[in-house]
């Protein structure tokens, strides 16, 4: 998605939030970044010019991103309320964007 859409997509999903309900229930819409965050657990840190192993076995992939995080925080506040909120977020074509998407 070019950055150009994604803005005018959020720009789309505020105006239809605006055109319609109350200021209490009305959604909050979030625009943000979404990101895969990968974490490799290492023994020490590198040296000058060196390159060292990380063990797999304590990789740990999770969803990050400002925006992600900022959405899920006001979600959590807005429970119960009546109010939703809606992320707007762009996203590539790589195996990560496909993950983030399933």
């Amino acid at each position: 998605m070019r950055p150009w859409l994604a803005l005018a997509l959020a720009a789309l999903c505020f105006m239809s939030l605006q055109l319609g309900g109350q200021a209490s229930t009305s959604a909050l819409l979030v625009v943000g970044s979404l990101n895969v965050d990968i974490t490799i657990e290492v023994d020490r840190l590198p040296q000058k010019d060196e390159t060292i192993t990380a063990r797999s076995p304590t990789t740990e992939i999770a969803v990050g991103g400002k925006g992600a995080n900022q959405a899920v925080a006001a979600a959590r506040l807005a429970a119960g309320t009546g109010r939703p909120v809606r992320f707007v977020c762009q996203l590539g074509n790589d195996a990560h964007a496909k993950w983030l998407e399933g």
